[in-house]
């Protein structure tokens, strides 16, 4: 028993081990793709029009054409606290009206989540004041130590079943971590992703979550500012062929 005790701390240490160096390297990843910046254009038409004010005229004109539930936003840049509050808020206003029920925001600092209180209260205001009759979306604040602590449950669950000899070390396999992470994640995949920023990477988000994802590239939060610019987002996505997997 105190064998088995020391080879379970034993595993933990060392995948904790493997985290820090993960995380050690998306450090690296980060610091040298700052340092070499590219860019993938959007071409955003970028006429005034509010989506807190947007009628269900124009919104009945564009539709995901196929489906679409879960919605990401890999945000990649530092948005001013004067203009998150609103941006986020459209974002959800919009995605609402295009019957998205997850929509997830994911910064790798966790800036944005650190502000997770306050902007849902300003969400449910201008929901509030819209009279929106859809529900909200079920909304995901993430940051890399959510994704981190998830990997970190995932591999105390395999230990412990091994421990409990409920599985064996040689039966081990990608599904097997695949069923395990499926298990404990209450975040189903992603559909559609929007990388908003310079660095165009998910930085972190899980690979279980991406498998079948649509990733859109857009330069800045400042190219989504109207209701067209959003409906252009959803045209490009309506224009890529559907993935199965790879």
């Amino acid at each position: 028993m105190i064998t088995i005790s020391i080879l379970y701390r034993f595993l933990i240490a060392i995948f904790l081990c493997f985290l820090n160096v993960t995380q050690w390297f998306h450090r690296i990843i980060i610091h040298f793709i700052s340092r070499n910046p590219y860019t993938i254009t959007v071409n955003i038409d970028v006429s005034r029009n509010d989506p807190l004010n947007i009628t269900n005229g124009p919104v009945d004109k564009i539709q995901f054409n196929k489906p679409t539930q879960v919605l990401a936003m890999i945000i990649n840049e530092r948005i001013p606290d004067s203009d998150l509050w609103k941006f986020i808020s459209n974002s959800i206003v919009f995605f609402q009206k295009l019957n998205i029920e997850h929509l997830i925001i994911y910064d790798y600092e966790g800036y944005i989540k650190a502000r997770e209180a306050s902007i849902m209260d300003y969400v449910h205001t201008c929901d509030k004041k819209i009279q929106s009759s859809q529900l909200l979306p079920t909304i995901h604040f993430l940051s890399l130590i959510d994704c981190s602590q998830t990997l970190t449950k995932v591999a105390q669950t395999v230990c412990q079943q091994v421990i409990e000899n409920q599985l064996n070390c040689d039966a081990i396999q990608t599904d097997t971590i695949d069923r395990c992470y499926t298990k404990l994640s209450t975040i189903p995949e992603i559909n559609l992703a929007l990388i908003i920023g310079p660095i165009k990477s998910a930085l972190g988000l899980h690979p279980w979550l991406t498998r079948l994802t649509e990733f859109i590239m857009i330069d800045s939060y400042k190219q989504m500012q109207t209701t067209n610019s959003y409906i252009n987002i959803v045209q490009r996505y309506n224009q890529i062929e559907q993935r199965q997997g790879r």
